[in-house]
């Protein structure tokens, strides 16, 4: 458990102190798949969009491209991050908060469409069997997903049959969606285009 802990920690350290938002690996990232998860998310039709670990909220830009009328909210651990989102696009809204404190932040608010790009595989997937109540569980954070969306949550990560519980390439965990959002809503998982870097599937679960 204390492996657990500092594993946790140490993630959210980096990620609450990350300076590199405004990186070209970031604004420039393959910029073809920003734009297919975005349509991927607008087959719902929803009025409100929330994307958990929006960093420089490159993804709710492209949503914005395409449908200017959608209410955008970028979620995240970094405060400086969220400054540059709505530098970049001010109709943005922010929250600031962790992942793993999600319901209390959001304390009952919910939206059409939750989404993440690249963030789950961040999260220790250590507890796939007791389904424990733990907050930094991964189970725990999409029993949260569910309860704060109103149509159905999309992920670009990366999804393998097999949980990866420990980190491959340093800080990065394989999800089994299925498993996951069992007896939670249907879920279609495909290959993202030119799959790489967290962005290996996407996934549509749809409640």
């Amino acid at each position: 458990m204390k492996e657990f802990t500092n594993r946790i920690n140490e993630l959210q350290r980096h990620w609450e102190t990350t300076t590199e938002f405004d990186s070209p690996g970031y604004e420039g990232f393959k910029t073809t798949r920003r734009k297919e998860l975005a349509k991927l998310i607008l087959e719902f039709n929803p009025k409100t969009v929330l994307e958990i670990g929006c960093l420089g909220g490159y993804n709710l830009r492209e949503i914005h491209k395409l449908s200017p009328s959608v209410k955008l909210t970028g979620y995240d651990i970094n405060a400086r991050a969220l400054e540059y989102a709505k530098s970049k696009l001010d109709v943005i809204e922010t929250i600031h908060g962790s992942i793993h404190d999600l319901a209390d932040v959001l304390n009952g608010q919910t939206f059409d469409v939750i989404f993440t790009a690249g963030v789950l595989i961040h999260i220790p997937s250590w507890d796939v069997t007791n389904r424990s109540v733990n907050k930094h569980y991964i189970s725990n954070i999409i029993d949260n997903l569910c309860k704060h969306s109103n149509l159905g949550i999309v992920h670009a990560e990366e999804h393998g049959e097999k949980f990866c519980k420990k980190p491959n390439k340093g800080m990065r965990y394989i999800h089994n969606f299925n498993i996951l959002y069992q007896d939670k809503g249907t879920v279609h998982i495909q290959r993202a285009p030119n799959p790489s870097n967290g962005f290996e599937h996407f996934v549509k679960v749809i409640k």
